[in-house]
Formats: C-alpha cells, sequence, structure tokens
C-alpha cells in the first residue's frame, strides 16, 4: 500500500496535501485551519462537506465554517468562533503516511494538533477501501490551567443517513434501573421525521430533515457512520473514561448534528485541566467501504458496522 503523501490544490485552496489509503484520497489544507477537506475516491464525490462560499478563502477576519473535518475545544463558547483563516504549520513523513497540522496558540491559549497517520493494516471487511487514524490533540501554551476536552467535528455531504449506537448498560443488580441517556441541545425535537429509532442505534436520513438537531449520548464502544452514495464511513473512538459524568455536554462521547445542509459525526475526550504544556486528545480511526445500494440500512449496521466496531 503507497504511503505517499503528495501536494496537490483544491477548491481554490493552493498549498494542500494528499494521502492515499487503498482506494480513499484524503486531502488536507496549509492555507488555513487546521482542517481535512476531502475524504472519498480520487476524482470522485467528496464524502466531507465543503462550503462553496468558503472553499478557498484565507485570511478573513469573520470565523468561517468552510466545513470538512476541524478541532475545537469543549465546551462551546465565543473561544470556538475564533477565526482560523490564517495558514497552518505541516509536518510530513512520506515514509511512515503521517502528516501533522499544526496551529499556533489563539486567544485561548491552546494550540491545535491533526494528526493523521495511514493505516497500513489488513482489513478482512468486505468492501474495505481504506482506512486513517485521525488525533485530535489541544495543547496548552498559556501560564494559566485550562480545563477542556478535545472534540472532533467532521462535517458530511447532504443526502446520506448517519448512525449512532443506543448502547443500554444492563447487569443484573440494575436490570430495574435507567439503562440509556440522551442528551438534546435547546432547538432538538424528537419529533423531526428524520429520526428513526431501533433498539440499538439511532438511524437519521438527513434529506427528511425540517429543522436543526443535535442529539448525543455516551457509548462504552463509540462509533458513529454515515452512508451515501454507496459508501460507508465508519468513526471509530476508544473510551478514555467510563464515568460519562466525565464527558462534556451531559455526558457525550458522541453527538450527531444535522441540518439541510450537512450532517456533522462528532467525538469528543473526556474533560481534562491542562497545565501549560499539557495536552489531551483521542483519536478516531476512519473507515471507508463500499456498500451495495440495495443493501437496507439494518443490513449495514448488523452485517457490516457491528463486525467492525466489535
Amino acid at each position: 500500500m503507497s504511503t505517499m503523501v503528495r501536494k496537490t490544490k483544491l477548491y481554490g485552496w493552493e498549498n494542500c496535501l494528499a494521502m492515499k489509503s487503498g482506494q480513499i484520497l484524503l486531502i488536507v489544507t496549509a492555507d488555513i485551519g487546521p482542517r481535512i477537506v476531502f475524504l472519498g475516491k480520487e476524482d470522485k464525490f467528496n464524502l466531507l462537506k465543503l462550503f462553496d462560499e468558503h472553499a478557498g478563502r484565507c485570511g478573513d477576519d469573520e470565523w468561517l465554517i468552510y466545513g470538512g473535518h476541524r478541532l475545537w475545544a469543549a465546551p462551546e463558547n465565543d473561544f470556538s468562533y475564533i477565526p482560523d483563516n490564517e495558514p497552518i504549520e505541516v509536518e510530513t513523513d512520506e515514509t511512515e503516511g503521517v502528516l501533522v497540522l499544526i496551529r499556533e496558540p489563539d486567544e485561548s491559549g491552546l494550540e491545535k494538533r491533526i494528526t493523521i497517520h495511514n493505516l497500513q493494516e489488513d482489513q478482512s471487511t468486505v468492501g474495505f477501501l481504506g482506512s486513517f487514524l485521525i488525533r485530535n490533540e489541544l495543547v496548552n501554551r498559556a501560564e494559566a490551567p485550562v480545563r477542556t476536552a478535545s472534540w472532533g467535528i467532521s462535517s458530511f455531504s447532504p443526502g446520506g443517513v448517519g448512525f449512532m449506537p443506543l448502547n443500554r448498560q444492563v447487569s443484573l443488580e440494575k436490570q430495574y434501573q435507567a439503562a440509556l441517556s440522551l442528551n438534546l441541545w435547546q432547538y432538538a425535537s424528537l419529533a423531526d421525521p428524520a429520526y428513526m429509532w431501533k433498539h440499538e442505534w439511532l438511524e437519521v436520513d438527513q434529506t427528511r430533515q425540517k429543522s436543526k438537531q443535535k442529539i448525543g449520548t455516551w457509548n462504552p464502544k463509540p462509533w458513529l457512520a454515515y452512508r451515501l452514495n454507496g459508501l460507508l464511513v465508519v468513526i471509530r473512538t476508544l473510551v478514555e473514561q467510563e464515568d460519562p459524568h466525565q464527558y462534556p455536554d451531559l455526558g457525550c462521547n458522541i453527538e450527531v448534528y444535522f441540518d439541510e445542509h450537512m450532517l456533522e459525526l462528532e467525538t469528543l475526550s473526556p474533560w481534562k485541566t491542562l497545565e501549560k504544556g499539557e495536552s489531551v486528545y483521542h483519536d478516531e480511526i476512519w473507515t471507508v467501504i463500499e456498500v451495495p445500494e440495495e443493501l437496507e440500512n439494518d443490513r449495514v449496521v448488523l452485517e457490516v458496522i457491528c463486525p467492525l466496531v466489535k
């Protein structure tokens, strides 16, 4: 498997780097960010959502959403919207297939680092196309301690279906107690027709949404997935803290946001208080799989996703 990192241009950004895993291409830009701006087969559609009006721009004074994959520091507040419109530093190791995107500290005192590894692993999953490891890391460069959590946000193109596991923690001694918690944002409504509730997972049809929505939960084996145009993206993370109360947003390590423009899959680390020079991070494994159009969503979850994330 080739791990070569090559320079390229994309969407008007002149300084981009491309990495290929199997049949899947991943592209980052050094002109803003840190951002991953492309995921998909070469010369095919982009699974990641990029906003046309923001593509290729840099140096703006106001925060722009851009799209793609970005790194935030929890909780969401005014610091979240500090513009990331300036060039970043990029370190590469072409032999090992590694990219490190580094943004200097902003007013929050946090340095942002996204490290991307080309996973050279033998995948027995039917339809496997490629896999990457994404490390989302925050480093405190300020003198004062900062309490935060790393937060990876991936914006996907509209028209697909998202999946989020619903884990019921059941043990013999707690069999009569509540087994699942779901967290909603103030604008969310469970009456939205996009939601389809299964016993072990939530299915979200982005094309059926009537208003913006966001929902999150905690899962001991956290994963999220998105199906679009014959491809399935599965994002997995490791649990770093078994107490849901140690996670942001009332105890979430996975979240799904969607509106008329996109669907976002979001993963989080536990809270951590960072002294100067300390960091917090969490890893995501992105796996892209080709799935037949005729395969029903239930079978996609049970026959493709579940064996991968078990």
